[in-house]
Formats: structure tokens, sequence, C-alpha cells
């Protein structure tokens, strides 16, 4: 876990949640979950192009709450906000910015 701190320290945030899954998984579980993370990166990545929870659940053909728990499961496990949600959608915090910016590059 120290490692991902450091990694997330220096702004590099995808390679944080990478990194945190390979010291936290058996190896067979693993690939499992790294398949997992890519996904709800790509699906976060679509909320924030979208700017819309809704617009994009229904994009992803997920429920809208699907989608947000995935979300939240996301900033809970990076230990970031990275939206801000209100009633008329979503903005991406400084630290969602940085974290699309990031996975923009995978």
């Amino acid at each position: 876990m120290e490692q991902c701190v450091k990694y997330i320290s220096r702004g590099s945030f995808v390679p944080a949640l990478l990194l945190w899954n390979a010291l936290h998984k058996n190896d067979s579980a693993w690939l499992s979950s790294l398949s997992e993370s890519f996904l709800h990166i790509l699906q976060f990545i679509s909320v924030a192009n979208t700017k819309s929870i809704n617009h994009a659940a229904k994009e992803l053909y997920i429920s809208q709450q699907q989608l947000n728990n995935i979300l939240t499961s996301l900033e809970e496990e990076m230990q970031l906000t990275l939206l801000v949600r209100t009633n008329k959608g979503v903005s991406l915090t400084e630290d969602g910015a940085e974290f699309v910016k990031d996975a923009e590059k995978i």
C-alpha cells in the first residue's frame, strides 16, 4: 500500500490502482480484477465525457445506480473524490481531471 501512495503522490493514479490490485490479489484473481479495473476506468471516462451518470449509463447499457456504485467504489479504492455530483450532472474534481488524463494514455 505504501508503494501505491507513492505513485498517487506523483500524480499517476491509474498505475497506482493497478499496483494496488497487484499487491492485494492472488495471481489468478488478479487478472480478473485487472480486467474489471480497466472496465471501471473506461466507465469513469464515459461519465467524464458525457458529464452525466445517467447518459453514460445509457451508453454503457447498465443502470444508473450500478454505474454510480462503480464510481463510488472507484473513489473509495483510490481514496479520492473524482466527481462532484449535482442534480444537473457531474463535474470533475482536480483529481478526477488528472485521473482522466492518465487513464486516456492507456
